[in-house]
């Protein structure tokens, strides 16, 4: 393990003057102005930059900012080595939860499997790409996924629920774990305490645990709380991605003009395409009568719900599936297979070509339907486990 850390903190350093090569790159246009704004009004400019500044991120990143400012590091350091360091450390922990989530379930401690994931974690596209792109990390919310699934393993169900409420603070994204936590929440309701049955009013706790600073600097609570999802969901309204660019077929089209019935209508279909994929997944992996084959569906579930989420949903970005390589490293650690690290390479060779805008070696539209086909096999591989013929036949025996 310290042969894994010594590599990658050589790794870390060759990387940390990098900067982006375009001067409209989200570092000069959005992060500069943001952190000197902040460097100048302090805390109460948390509730002030969306307005005046045309802001559009949630109070806890500014609280975020604003202490990198209380504590000296910026202006001492560069923004975007402020954002390097913040990237490290949060990729570092990232790697030990992980690598925790991992022994838990080893049987076998010899095989090292906890090892195993700390490596493929520390070194993975997702967390690299992040580190990149020195924009606001991802890994915030990809540290508050993976303590959810790391806390509902533990049967800490409240404190998953309340982990994923930060992470969907962080970015919305962090909901993309919602459906595999939402199962778990219905097969165990019956042997649940209070405060587990509780669970899913925790995710509310948590976001407005994030909300906490906008508010006592001069938000309205539920500005503070949702204003951030509420306005991007809304103005982002885009096809370029997924299903949408599919379905249309060509060049990208932006839709500012679109009436709210309009709007409506857009999430209104990929939602509904949502709830009917997921209903259809909920029943293969209720049907799996073996516990282990169904803690594997779970893990397939993990994996495949990013993917679903940005297919079906508009407003997606390259890399909003980012989750889903991150969890195929988990999975493989945990189930070491070749079939396993075929998704694993697959999943991390698709987030590293969105870091690089879907065009390095395919059309986009090409992309898309690759990312489909890794869809469609992460489904395959649920139904096999679930062998629903049987559980038609027999009934489900999961007590």
């Amino acid at each position: 393990m310290g042969l894994i850390l010594v590599i990658w903190l050589i790794m870390i350093a060759a990387q940390w003057n990098t900067l982006p090569l375009s001067h409209h790159a989200d570092l000069y246009h959005f992060q500069l102005p943001w952190w000197n704004y902040l460097s100048e009004h302090g805390f109460k400019g948390i509730a002030t930059i969306n307005q005046d500044i045309n802001g559009n991120y949630g109070p806890i990143w500014y609280f975020i900012i604003v202490l990198f400012n209380k504590i000296g590091l910026y202006p001492a350091l560069t923004v975007e080595h402020c954002i390097k360091l913040m990237t490290s450390i949060l990729i570092l922990i990232c790697s030990l939860v992980a690598m925790r989530i991992v022994a838990i379930n080893s049987k076998d401690k010899q095989h090292f499997n906890d090892i195993l994931a700390f490596a493929i974690v520390i070194f993975s596209p997702t967390l690299f790409g992040d580190l990149f792109k020195t924009n606001l990390p991802d890994s915030f919310y990809y540290l508050f996924a993976l303590l959810a699934i790391l806390s509902v393993i533990k049967k800490l169900d409240w404190l998953g629920w309340l982990f994923m409420g930060v992470a969907i603070s962080f970015k919305a994204m962090g909901m993309y774990i919602l459906p595999t936590l939402f199962f778990i929440y219905l097969i165990r309701f019956n042997q649940y305490k209070l405060v587990n049955k509780l669970a899913p009013l925790f995710s509310i706790i948590g976001m407005f645990i994030c909300a906490i600073p906008g508010i006592v600097f001069g938000m309205k609570p539920l500005e503070a709380l949702l204003g951030n999802i509420i306005s991007r969901s809304s103005k982002t309204l885009s096809i370029k991605f997924g299903f949408w660019r599919i379905f249309d077929g060509q060049s990208w089209i932006w839709w500012p003009t679109l009436n709210s019935y309009q709007q409506q209508q857009m999430y209104g279909f990929g939602l509904a395409i949502l709830a009917i994929v997921f209903l259809g997944l909920y029943i293969l992996i209720y049907a799996t009568k073996n516990e282990s084959d169904q803690y594997l569906s779970l893990w397939y579930l993990l994996v495949l719900s990013p993917l679903l989420f940005w297919f079906f949903l508009p407003a997606q970005h390259e890399t909003y599936f980012g989750l889903s390589p991150l969890l195929s490293s988990l999975l493989f650690a945990q189930f070491p297979n070749r079939r396993n690290l075929v998704i694993l390479l697959i999943a991390n060779f698709f987030i590293w070509e969105g870091y690089h805008g879907f065009q390095q070696i395919f059309t986009p539209i090409t992309y898309f339907y690759l990312i489909l086909l890794l869809v469609a096999y992460l489904i395959y591989e649920i139904i096999k486990l679930s062998k629903i013929k049987r559980f038609f036949l027999a009934g489900p025996n999961l007590g």
